[in-house]
């Protein structure tokens, strides 16, 4: 059976090797702003709007003038709608952040908000001082980052996700099912250790030239050999040709 750790990691995403934890920081919410003040902080895990801190927190870091963070910010705002059909006993809560780090611009990408173009997120953050990005080491724009209620780092990208691709697709679909599971929920573990736990498993398999990658570093080596003694049989039958033609 194919892990959540594994199937992350087809999608495309990172999955840290360290238990990484980010506290619920409280950081000005500057969606709508049009003045220079700073607003009042919010908690970065949407606990305003759930009562408590969500099952699962993404946060996408962009800039103003990102050409590669918009299209891939509006299909992130939309992952919490997709279902798959499959109906779970209790939905995961599911807060969907976009973080700023430079308060300068974020008036440009307070106006994309107010035009719409960040449907599904839950406000645009700045990371005022840049502590958010520090602690996730943040060295690209887009990022993407995903947090359970812990705040333990589950997944992550320093660069453009395709959220509409096959394997992302597939992951999110076992994430969410299994977060609305009543096994999950009831078990008290939370997303975080579960992948530190896979990884670990994933890490002490036995092994093998599947897993590894030898089988086909194996056929290689023996498609090398293979053309190797082929070019010398064709240059020793040259050779022989040749010898026999000028004795004649």
């Amino acid at each position: 059976m194919t892990t959540l750790s594994e199937l992350a990691r087809a999608a495309g995403l990172m999955t840290p090797e360290l238990t990484i934890r980010i506290p619920n920081f409280q950081l000005p919410l500057v969606s709508g702003v049009r003045s220079e003040s700073v607003p009042p902080p919010q908690s970065l895990f949407c606990d305003s709007t759930f009562g408590a801190a969500a099952d699962l927190s993404l946060l996408y870091f962009t800039l103003p003038g990102c050409e590669n963070c918009r299209p891939a910010a509006q299909l992130l705002g939309k992952l919490p709608q997709r279902s798959f059909g499959q109906a779970v006993p209790q939905p995961a809560k599911i807060c969907i952040r976009l973080v700023v780090s430079d308060w300068q611009t974020s008036a440009e990408i307070s106006q994309e908000w107010d035009a719409g173009q960040f449907e599904g997120f839950e406000g645009v953050i700045w990371d005022s001082d840049g502590a958010l990005s520090e602690r996730l080491s943040v060295v690209a724009q887009p990022a993407f980052f995903m947090l359970d209620k812990e705040g333990r780092l589950v997944a992550y990208q320093n660069g453009p996700v395709e959220f509409d691709s096959l394997g992302f697709s597939a992951f999110w679909k076992s994430l969410v099912t299994e977060l609305g599971t009543t096994e999950f929920r009831s078990s008290g573990q939370s997303l975080g250790a579960r992948f530190n736990l896979e990884l670990e498993s994933l890490s002490s398999r036995p092994v093998n030239f599947l897993n590894q990658g030898l089988l086909p570093a194996l056929w290689l080596v023996v498609s090398i050999a293979l053309c190797y003694y082929l070019v010398r049989f064709f240059l020793r039958l040259r050779k022989n040709f040749t010898g026999s033609k000028n004795s004649s």
